[in-house]
């Protein structure tokens, strides 16, 4: 099952220009992977997008909240240990329709730190697919096996190491084959 974030809802488009970027970017290097595999990586950024926005975007929900709910009624849901589900599925849509461009305005530096995130992601991804089709006759010969074919990329666990050098990290790729580099 998929680990939910809080906020990703908010910051999913985030992924999605990301992504345009990347095939943009990449080229036909882009088909070396599955959409399993793209998904894998576009889940590592948005995780990364979550943790640098998501006390911000707690703070402005926690704002929103006390707004929304009177004295009573937060009593009441505390009483009754009720979730925030409704109010939080209002934050989300509230900031989706018109007021997430203003929420950064009102944050820029948490603007600038998740265009940057975006960007070095996108950077990171087109050249692991540039150097993997640059060496893919290469991985071909020395791990393909008897068959020599290792097939796509199918899975990827990607941000098995802290970030360095633009935010690269170890990357662990499971071939159609079954072989794991």
């Amino acid at each position: 099952a998929e680990q939910l974030r809080p906020y990703q809802e908010i910051l999913a488009p985030f992924v999605l220009a990301a992504r345009q970027r990347l095939v943009a970017e990449a080229g036909t290097t882009y088909a070396l992977l599955t959409e399993d595999a793209h998904a894998a990586m576009e889940r590592s950024l948005l995780s990364t997008l979550c943790w640098f926005a998501g006390q911000t975007l707690h703070i402005q929900f926690s704002v929103m909240r006390t707004q929304e709910q009177s004295p009573f009624a937060r009593l009441l849901a505390l009483a009754q240990e009720t979730d925030d589900r409704t109010l939080y599925e209002q934050f989300v849509q509230h900031m989706l329709h018109g007021q997430l461009r203003s929420f950064l305005c009102e944050y820029p530096v948490l603007a600038r730190i998740l265009a940057i995130v975006m960007q070095c992601w996108v950077e990171s991804t087109a050249e692991f697919l540039q150097r993997l089709a640059a060496d893919w006759n290469e991985i071909q010969r020395v791990f393909g096996g008897a068959e020599g074919e290792l097939g796509r990329v199918v899975a990827a666990q990607t941000s098995l190491s802290d970030p360095h050098n633009g935010r690269r990290t170890v990357m662990v790729l499971m071939f159609s084959s079954g072989i794991k580099l």
